[in-house]
């Protein structure tokens, strides 16, 4: 995050952070989203409420909300 990209991607960005630093990351992250593409791939249900589009991948089978 230190140089300016084009998109960033995160695996399970808040796996293991308590409830509090949880949120912390996705303000974080919702605004990096307001400037750039942003790809959470993540099993946390944080996200869901926080995201535009969300892809669910269901035994190799893509499934788009």
């Amino acid at each position: 995050l230190l140089k300016k990209k084009e998109i960033a991607i995160f695996d399970e960005p808040t796996s293991g952070l308590d409830a509090k630093t949880e949120l912390l990351v996705v303000r974080v992250l919702k605004e990096l989203a307001k400037e750039i593409p942003v790809v959470i791939i993540t099993h946390s249900e944080v996200w869901v409420g926080n995201s535009d589009r969300i892809i669910n991948i269901v035994n190799g089978v893509s499934r788009y909300s």
